[in-house]
């Protein structure tokens, strides 16, 4: 999990690619959100590995935020 002011990550991922070896995202940002996780879960497209990750981070999404 990384937060990014808005500006700096257009700048960072401009050339971001939609899809790749492993699958298929949206290359735009996508909201940090609860439907949004659902979403992604439910979808198929992420790993096991990035579930957790998102979860982890969707849990202590307060102390990731602050500051």
């Amino acid at each position: 999990m990384a937060v990014f002011e808005p500006n700096l990550y257009d700048e960072l991922f401009e050339h971001a690619v939609d899809s790749n070896t492993e699958g298929t995202m949206p290359s735009r940002a996508l909201p940090f959100e609860a439907n949004t996780l659902t979403w992604l879960r439910e979808s198929g497209r992420l790993s096991p590995g990035a579930a957790a990750a998102l979860e982890l981070a969707w849990r202590h999404r307060g102390v990731l935020l602050a500051g």
